[in-house]
């Protein structure tokens, strides 16, 4: 399964749901997506193409690794997605990304959708820099579609979609979307939503809203971090249980993706 994290995330903030697929049997591949500063910009096809190449990348890792590559099987490739992973991960599964498709958007529902549309700012975008190591992009047309990556099912949480085309059928076997009750980030009415109404009617696909946060996917920070520093995506609404809201999430992700 390859695991997408969300816009200038960390892969390793998913490690609880990482850890669930792999007991279930799922050899999880999460790559720590390197460009992620400058998507919102002029260069943000590059940085989705660098997002997909990433897992390109991992998924070549784990098929030709001694330890892993054996005990894969190589002709279905699941994918989960998170935030902007969603769209990394639809990318990924054949659709076609466009800068103008997602400008169209943000002219009509700018204000609106306002998480989305207004630009972070170069002073995020240069403390974001600082976090990578290494960052070379290929030139990458606008819009740009690659080949299949994902040939399994899809579960996607919490997705931006906006400058996505789904179109033709994507190469996945089945949809799953969970979207986020009151989510400001990716708002579900302009994301998860027509995520859901613009997949292929004969990809069996499954839309769930669920009560909770957009950044309720990450999993809980330590104490001994909270209590010193203040962390905006590690903070909930007061009697919100992040713990109980991933381990039932979680327990979604499994059935969604499980053959059985």
């Amino acid at each position: 399964m390859l695991f997408s994290h969300g816009n200038s995330g960390f892969y390793r903030n998913r490690h609880l749901t990482a850890r669930v697929l792999a007991d279930t049997g799922f050899v999880v591949a999460a790559p720590q997506h390197g460009a992620d500063y400058l998507t919102g910009g002029r260069k943000t096809a590059q940085a989705l193409d660098h997002r997909y190449l990433e897992l390109a990348t991992a998924l070549n890792a784990v098929i030709t690794d001694p330890e892993f590559g054996d005990h894969v099987t190589r002709d279905t490739v699941h994918g989960l997605g998170y935030s902007l992973g969603g769209a990394t991960i639809l990318l990924a599964a054949g659709a076609e990304f466009a800068s103008e498709r997602a400008a169209q958007h943000c002219r009509e529902h700018g204000r609106s959708d306002a998480g989305f549309c207004e630009d972070p700012g170069w002073i995020h975008r240069l403390v974001q820099a600082f976090r990578q190591h290494d960052v070379k992009l290929r030139k990458t047309p606008d819009p740009f579609r690659h080949a299949p990556l994902v040939t399994g099912k899809v579960v996607l949480v919490a997705p931006v979609y906006q400058g996505i085309n789904p179109e033709p059928p994507l190469s996945m076997t089945a949809l799953s979307v969970f979207a986020i009750e009151g989510d400001t980030v990716a708002m579900p009415e302009y994301h998860a939503r027509p995520v859901f109404e613009a997949v292929d009617r004969d990809t069996p696909s499954d839309f769930q809203a669920l009560p909770g946060r957009h950044y309720a996917f990450i999993a809980p920070f330590p104490k001994r971090l909270t209590e010193k520093e203040d962390f905006p995506v590690a903070r909930d609404p007061e009697g919100f249980d992040r713990s109980a809201f991933l381990k039932g999430l979680n327990a979604r992700i499994v059935a969604a993706s499980n053959d059985s």
